[in-house]
């Protein structure tokens, strides 16, 4: 059985000044949108996104995606897919925040 297409999001996802508009199902979770987000710039994030150790943040209209529950659905049931909903990544390796924390 076949999604229809209106179970699908196609969203844009900037990160350091690069963008890239992804399609994914309306329930993704926050993790598996993280997978995403990871793929989607492994190429232009100097190897920073594809490192397993960093730490992904996920904005959308000034909120964190997932942070109360990375298995539950990282958009609210209720976006729209006009406009396309834009998330801000936020990326942070976990060595320089135990050298700020140290």
């Amino acid at each position: 059985m076949e999604e229809s297409a209106t179970s699908y999001l196609e969203i844009k996802l900037t990160f350091k000044g690069q963008s890239a508009t992804v399609s994914i199902p309306k329930s993704t979770t926050a993790a598996a949108l993280e997978e995403e987000v990871r793929h989607a710039f492994s190429e232009h994030s100097s190897g920073l996104l594809a490192d397993p150790r960093t730490t992904i943040k996920l904005l959308y209209k000034g909120k964190v995606l997932g942070q109360n529950s990375s298995t539950d659905p990282a958009f609210p049931t209720d976006v729209k897919s006009k406009p396309v909903p834009k998330v801000v990544v936020m990326a942070t390796s976990t060595e320089a925040v135990t050298t700020l924390n140290a």
